[in-house]
């Protein structure tokens, strides 16, 4: 079965590498709390951190998903390569849409506070 890596979609290419940013700074700043915790105790930084960090990483799930769908089911398909272009296409205004509508939200508070 031949693979053609020039079909892959944009969700797994842009989104991921997104997600890996975001769970990167998820852990970057659990440890940033853990060593300068401010005017709270060291353990509870560390928790309310690590309880923001795992709401950051559950957010994440649904884009790791869909990259896995993609990547384990139209990637190595033998579909048309207009096909798969077509699919990327879709998956990218996709993306588009759903960062425009995550950004788009109102937060009631910051996340550090």
């Amino acid at each position: 079965m031949k693979v053609d890596s020039s079909s892959h979609s944009s969700w797994p290419i842009f989104a991921l590498r997104a997600v890996i940013f975001v769970a990167g700074g998820a852990g970057l700043y659990m440890g940033y709390r853990m060593f300068v915790p401010g005017c709270y105790p060291r353990k509870f930084q560390l928790l309310r951190s690590a309880k923001e960090s795992a709401q950051l990483l559950l957010g994440t799930l649904p884009m790791f998903v869909v990259a896995g769908i993609i990547e384990g089911y139209i990637t190595p398909a033998e579909l048309p390569l207009q096909a798969k272009y077509g699919f990327a296409a879709v998956t990218l205004l996709l993306l588009i849409f759903y960062f425009l509508y995550a950004s788009g939200k109102k937060l009631t508070r910051l996340p550090w506070t």
